[in-house]
């Protein structure tokens, strides 16, 4: 691996001399997991993808591997490539920080001079107590794109200490979410889900034949409900509240597919705006948020990360709280794409008639509907609940019911396509 940093170390930034690519950028390669190795993101080139893929595994270590250090060196690149406008990577970052059991300044590794020179020692290096001894070494390679980022993480860390940094101060004008006003102090908020290639399905060694063959799907853009839709926000809209758990924050459930197709209709009346529910394809993207293990977090998944039944586990895992019951939305972390309870807590309604495999599934990221379906066609739920194994809230897992059917574990949340804000 020392060969390999070296020989990169020299033949990348000769290649961007060549190719008259500047900055040049340099490698990381001891830094990062073993498994993924990271590049610092330049914020003119960072995709959401990218973003998004960073945030992800900062998430993973931070709440998985137990490894805060480095989770919140990658929150640092990732906060860089976005230019600080991503809200969900930022409380990230707090939450990091309170891991850490004390309230640190945002640590910004050192840089290496364009002429070869370090700014920073290694003693100097030492004193930070976010650095473990075997970390020290690595930190101290950082690049020299960095250099560029650290008076923005400055002054992030200086907004994050003073509690001054807001959602309007990071987001507003961005083009990231908007709301919809629902009246009556209600609303219904909507994030960006930026397009991509994934592949669908369970891979190998992982779910069963109902979420066969895998392939790959390409999405375009579009826009998806934060949460679930609540029990305040139906009752807006529909004027009724059929949920047996109530809680103006708590999911909606007692719900049926038609149900929430009369949801989207009346609310795209009312915001002037087409609102549907999220195809198949859609929901599995928008749930991995450029993920490819069984859930967002990882291979594994415990009840502080989800609402599901802890009696049980998935492989690795261990058994937790098996609340039997809806938890109000956002109780739990989020993905990289900002989005809650895509694990667990109430099945959502997807727009697709129920088929047994995906053979001849569309790779467009449309709906799958039958034309000469029978009005009673089964439809497609997605990601397992309050009620459900952990084996059931995996991204790849899919199930059916009928459209009239109206259960206490059965909510649905909202997509709309136009990628434009609100006027």
């Amino acid at each position: 691996v020392e060969r390999l940093s070296q020989y990169l170390r020299y033949r990348i930034p000769d290649l961007c001399r060549h190719f008259g690519k500047t900055p040049s950028q340099t490698p990381r390669i001891s830094t990062d997991p073993t498994e993924k190795l990271h590049f610092i993101l330049l914020p003119q080139y960072a995709t959401l993808a990218d973003v998004a893929l960073l945030k992800t595994d900062a998430y993973r270590l931070a709440f998985v591997d137990k490894n805060p250090h480095l989770a919140q060196q990658l929150c640092i690149r990732a906060i860089a490539a976005s230019m600080g406008r991503d809200m969900e990577l930022l409380k990230l970052y707090n939450q990091i920080q309170r891991i850490l059991d004390e309230r640190l300044p945002l640590v910004i590794p050192p840089v290496v001079e364009s002429g070869g020179g370090r700014s920073g020692s290694k003693e100097a290096i030492a004193q930070n107590p976010l650095a473990e001894e075997d970390e020290i070494d690595s930190l101290w390679e950082a690049t020299e794109e960095q250099s560029a980022f650290a008076p923005l993480l400055e002054a992030l860390g200086r907004q994050i200490a003073e509690g001054s940094l807001t959602h309007s101060s990071v987001e507003e004008g961005e083009g990231r979410s908007f709301a919809v006003d629902l009246g009556n102090g209600v609303q219904l908020e909507m994030v960006a889900i930026p397009g991509g290639t994934f592949w669908m399905g369970s891979p190998d060694g992982e779910g069963i034949a109902l979420e066969r063959p895998r392939h790959q799907v390409t999405i375009a853009p579009f826009w998806m409900s934060k949460f679930v839709v609540t029990q305040a926000q139906y009752e807006a809209v529909i004027g009724g509240n059929p949920s047996r758990f109530k809680g103006a924050n708590r999911p909606v459930e007692e719900v049926s597919w038609n149900d929430a197709v009369e949801f989207c209709q009346k609310l795209s009346a009312k915001a002037n705006r087409q609102f549907r529910l999220p195809s198949e394809a859609e929901w599995e993207y928008a749930c991995r948020a450029g993920t490819t293990t069984p859930f967002y977090f990882g291979d594994t998944i415990s009840t502080d990360q989800a609402n599901y039944d802890g009696n049980q586990i998935y492989g690795s895992g261990e058994k937790g709280e098996y609340r039997q019951k809806t938890t109000d939305v956002g109780s739990f972390p989020p993905n990289a794409f900002g989005l809650y309870d895509m694990h667990g807590n109430v099945w959502e309604w997807c727009l697709d008639h129920w088929h047994s495999s995906y053979q001849g599934a569309p790779t467009d990221g449309s709906a799958w509907i039958d034309k000469n379906a029978k009005e009673d066609a089964t439809r497609v739920r997605r990601g397992g609940s309050w009620f459900n194994y952990p084996v059931n809230c995996r991204s790849a897992c899919r199930y059916s019911s009928f459209p009239r059917e109206a259960i206490y574990f059965i909510g649905f949340r909202i997509v709309c396509s136009s990628p434009r804000t609100l006027k």
